[in-house]
Formats: C-alpha cells, structure tokens, sequence
C-alpha cells in the first residue's frame, strides 16, 4: 500500500514536470509572439510616418515644379 502511494507520487511528480516543462514552453512562445508584434506594430509606425516624409516631400516637389514652369513662362513672355 505505501509502496504503491510512492509509485503513485512518483507519476504525480514526473506530470507536474511535464506540465512545468510545457508552461515554460508555451510562456517562451508567447513571449516570442509579443517580440514580433511589437516589431510589427513599431514597423508599421516607422512605415508611416516615412510615408507621411515621402508624401510631403513629393508636394514639395510638385510645387516647385509648377514653381518653375511659372518661372519658364514668365520668361518666355518677357522675350517675347
């Protein structure tokens, strides 16, 4: 009887390992995701925000254009 209550312990011991074992497991994966989705999420940010530089930028850049298409125009009337 106390023998068979050891064995039994025993079996008890060795699945709490294994439950130990397979929670350490899951918490390094979620862990893992967490990493991932704070780059993904820091990602998108930096993304945006170049985006918004690039956006700004090219409106600039439009602007100068019909800046100097004006210019050409003005110059071009005062040959005339």
């Amino acid at each position: 009887m106390v023998q068979q209550l050891r064995e039994d312990l025993r079996g008890l011991n060795q699945q709490l390992e294994n439950l130990e074992a397979g929670l350490d497991q899951q918490r390094d994966r979620l862990r893992l995701r967490g990493l991932r989705l704070q780059q993904l999420i820091g990602g998108s940010r930096v993304e945006k925000k170049g985006l918004e530089r690039l956006a700004t930028s090219m409106k600039s850049l439009e602007a100068s254009r019909r800046a100097v298409e004006e210019a050409h125009k003005a110059m071009a009337n005062l040959q005339l």
